[in-house]
């Protein structure tokens, strides 16, 4: 039996009375002639319902790709506003909003209303959240995705992010949209960190403590000071391999985050017997450079000669006779 026919039995019996009257006979044919035209009318009425459905299922999955995934759906109201100008000319250019602003459902609710129906809402800033949570970032910087740098085991965000606590957005909020200088956001927290020593008072924190960096610490290593100083035609620092404090890092005497006076540090808190005998405790108000030649630390009798013009001339060093400790 073909499945016309069976779809046309099953209208029949249930929404069709046959007849009681048993002396009434029908042929089978007589049956499809009574049922042709309304059977027909059915089947349209379900093709074009079923093409309808289809339709808006296809419409509802294009509308909500648009409105989940397509920047071009933000740009409707942020389009001439400065955060849309600065995302499209950002690093993120590429990553639609929607991959790092999340919505609640009462947000996509409003939002929906204000697309569709130009409706108010209230207060604009509260149309949807601004906030970016931390799980956005991490689909990218904590999944070894190659476009993007890997934060995973560097000492900046283990200090911040790990132990801390600190969310994404409080260090890099800024930054991303680029609505203020990057170093507000260290700022934030480290107010009296700012870099007071001269010559390098423009400099951005990032450019000593290496955030990303997955050896050592925060700290800057003598290398990167070297490498910035050779960059910035500033004297490079000679270590002598036999200095006695040649594997020191520069941190450890020069502090630039402290005004010029004291940017570098005293001598007297690690050489602090230093001044009870000999030559030192007899100049134990001079200054330590003043003798000792910085990163070398050896004092020769050029170092005398600053302050002494009695110098004894061919005797020798001067500690062969004048005892320095």
């Amino acid at each position: 039996m073909r499945l016309t026919d069976t779809l046309r039995r099953a209208f029949e019996k249930r929404f069709v009375k046959t007849a009681t009257d048993k002396s009434t006979s029908k042929t089978p044919k007589d049956d499809d002639d009574d049922f042709e035209i309304p059977f027909k009318k059915l089947l349209i009425i379900v093709v074009l319902v079923g093409g309808l459905l289809a339709l808006m299922a296809r419409g509802y999955r294009s509308f909500t790709n648009y409105v989940d995934n397509d920047p071009a759906f933000c740009a409707d109201c942020h389009v001439e506003q400065t955060q849309y100008a600065l995302w499209a000319a950002s690093d993120h250019k590429d990553v639609a909003c929607q991959k790092c602003h999340r919505q609640t459902r009462e947000e996509a609710v409003n939002t929906l209303r204000r697309f569709v129906f130009d409706a108010e809402v209230g207060d604009d800033t509260k149309l949807h959240s601004p906030k970016v949570p931390d799980s956005s970032c991490g689909q990218c910087h904590l999944n070894n995705d190659s476009n993007w740098p890997e934060i995973s085991g560097s000492v900046g965000h283990e200090v911040h992010v790990q132990k801390k606590q600190i969310s994404c957005m409080a260090c890099h909020a800024r930054a991303i949209h680029k609505f203020g200088a990057a170093i507000d956001s260290c700022v934030d927290c480290h107010e009296s960190q700012v870099i007071k020593a001269t010559g390098m008072e423009d400099l951005h924190c990032l450019a000593c403590h290496n955030f990303i960096s997955k050896e050592g610490s925060l700290k800057p290593h003598r290398e990167a000071c070297m490498e910035c100083h050779h960059s910035e035609n500033v004297a490079v620092a000679q270590f002598p391999s036999n200095a006695p404090m040649a594997n020191l890092e520069c941190w450890s005497c020069h502090h630039p985050h402290k005004g010029s006076e004291t940017a570098l540090a005293s001598c007297r808190p690690c050489h602090d017997q230093v001044g009870e005998s000999g030559l030192h405790k007899k100049h134990y108000d001079a200054v330590c450079t003043d003798c000792h030649s910085p990163h070398s630390w050896v004092a020769g009798p050029q170092s005398c000669g600053n302050c002494h013009s009695d110098i004894h001339e061919n005797r020798g060093e001067c500690w062969s006779c004048h005892t320095p400790r």
